[in-house]
């Protein structure tokens, strides 16, 4: 009876497991596109170059060569495997080897629950924290999805590598990794750091001598001939100003992001989690280097603590570099899955030093914790998924995705809609507000509108149209009530207002009609308007470029 129970209880942890998985692929599958976004483009150019080169040794250092800050020689060589394998870039592909890392990441943090016999019940939160849509802007990107969420998977196995397993083999396959976490991205480097002090800590002295030989050469590799990009020089005056800890602090709490419940509040909230999680480490910290305690239960929370450390170091050192852009481009979508990190660290550390009893009240309180963390992520961030979609078929449209590009390119429903306009009477009156802005033109609707996102092609999109250019920019979904929410992610029928803040930066000159399009299920609306849009553009200037 015992054993039956035993499997019953297991079963249902699986499915509770397996659930926020299902959903993240039914919703990736579903929005994610084969269309290159900003530095997928160099991709482009490097499989060309590769094929150009002739010598072996230059096609080496050229997937080693540096992208702005970073090395992306795994982004590199897994885009070549792709593009030799089928004879074009497929980013869908690319973007679903991202999703897979982190699934990684995921089935490493169970090998560790499992390597110090923790019930597969106590794993549920951990799911339901890890895998959502809050890394959108990783997920649906495909040089970002490898590079941002590789460098984690590969750091968390070496990190599990040196403070938790003794497999003779693993040693070895630590040094391979290293490399590799090296040159995925920047933040790589802090893993031979992070691994130094855990040999130090565990006093495997023979090991640690080797590994730091190891790691010098690596370094000596990655900073060769290194150029730092004119856009991302280190601002060290930071260094003395309260806004780089207030900002580090927010970015490391970003993963409790209050936007929707009282938004005036959502950097203070994030500062506060931020500041929790940073006193829980250096606690931590103590605890392991001058406490002594159960040796399996130590290695547990080293394992945790370089994770921990490992965040840390990558928030200080994006808030360093970026900082001088504004702290709001700190909390986005792309960084927070560092704060999702550490909040798995802290249930796993703090699951560790409970006993039974313990263990049990903890573990209910996470897992109602996590599943509304969960469901509330998707109210927050599912209207940025239907757009980033949007976004990605705008920018095809605007000439953003080159037409030389060795992929097989996404027919745009604008082909068959640019055919009908002709024959469409062109409207005095228009149902939205157009105020100008320092930045371009604001576009907002006057009422609300009903909408679906049953089909991943619905959407509201607003054609600019003159004598020689045309260009084509979503309506981003806004002003949804609550209530709309829990509809909009149910994909039933909800009401929604639009609004559009139009770069006329990237707008050639001249006098453009208004044409709005509006897609759901089968049916496509098309409204012609009298209203004539005169822009007057200021030049861009572009950033010096390495790639």
């Amino acid at each position: 009876m015992d054993t039956n129970n035993k499997i019953l209880k297991n079963s249902i942890s699986a499915v509770l497991v397996f659930v926020p998985i299902v959903v993240l692929l039914y919703i990736f599958n579903k929005y994610a596109i084969n269309i290159p976004h900003w530095d997928d483009h160099p991709l482009k150019s490097f499989v060309l170059k590769f094929d150009e080169i002739t010598s072996t040794k230059d096609k080496i250092l050229l997937i080693f060569s540096q992208h702005n800050e970073h090395r992306i020689g795994l982004t590199r060589l897994l885009t070549l495997i792709n593009f030799k394998l089928s004879g074009n870039l497929d980013f869908k592909f690319l973007m679903w080897v991202g999703l897979s890392f982190l699934f990684g990441v995921l089935f490493t943090f169970y090998i560790a629950f499992k390597k110090y016999n923790l019930e597969s019940k106590y794993f549920i939160p951990i799911s339901f924290t890890l895998v959502g849509i809050y890394p959108y802007e990783n997920l649906f990107w495909a040089m970002a999805s490898i590079q941002n969420i590789g460098v984690i998977l590969i750091a968390i196995v070496c990190f599990y590598l040196v403070a938790v397993s003794r497999n003779k083999a693993s040693f070895f396959t630590l040094i391979i990794l290293t490399f590799w976490g090296v040159f995925t991205s920047g933040n790589g480097v802090l893993i031979p750091v992070v691994c130094c002090l855990i040999l130090l800590l565990k006093r495997q002295y023979k090991h640690f001598w080797v590994y730091i030989l190891v790691s010098g050469i690596l370094f000596f590799l990655y900073f060769n001939g290194y150029q730092k990009p004119d856009s991302t020089k280190l601002q060290v005056a930071f260094l003395t100003s309260a806004d780089f800890y207030k900002s580090a602090m927010a970015m490391v709490g970003t993963s409790i992001d209050l936007s929707l419940v009282n938004p005036i509040k959502r950097i203070d909230a994030s500062m506060v989690v931020g500041v929790f999680l940073m006193i829980f480490t250096v606690l931590l910290i103590w605890q392991i280097v001058f406490k002594k305690y159960n040796t399996e239960k130590k290695d547990f929370d080293v394992f945790w603590a370089a994770i921990l450390i490992f965040g840390f170091g990558t928030i200080f050192a994006t808030t360093l570099g970026r900082l001088n852009y504004g702290a709001e481009t700190l909390l986005t979508s792309k960084y927070k899955i560092y704060s999702v990190l550490m909040l798995c660290a802290f249930y796993a550390v703090a699951l560790n030093s409970f006993n039974k009893n313990g263990q049990n009240r903890s573990f209910i309180v996470a897992l109602i914790t996590s599943i509304g963390f969960w469901y509330y992520g998707y109210l927050l961030d599912y209207p940025s998924v239907v757009t980033t979609r949007q976004d990605r078929l705008s920018e095809l449209f605007n000439g953003h995705s080159y037409t030389d590009y060795p992929y097989r390119r996404v027919k745009l429903f604008t082909e068959s809609v640019e055919k009908l306009l002709p024959n469409i009477p062109a409207k005095d009156e228009y149902d939205f507000w157009i105020n100008d802005t320092p930045n371009g033109v604001l576009i907002e609707g006057k009422k609300s509108f009903d909408f679906n996102v049953r089909n991943a092609e619905n959407g509201v999109y607003l054609l600019l149209k003159s004598e020689s250019k045309s260009y084509l920019y979503p309506l981003y979904l806004s002003k949804i009530a609550k209530k709309d929410l829990i509809l909009l992610i149910s994909e039933q029928a909800f009401k929604a207002k639009y609004s559009l803040n139009l770069p006329t930066e990237y707008i050639d000159n001249g006098k453009y009609q208004l044409i709005k399009i509006k897609i759901l299920g089968y049916r496509t609306e098309i409204e012609k308007y009298s209203k004539i849009l005169d822009v007057q553009s200021v030049k861009k200037i572009n950033p010096k470029q390495n790639w």
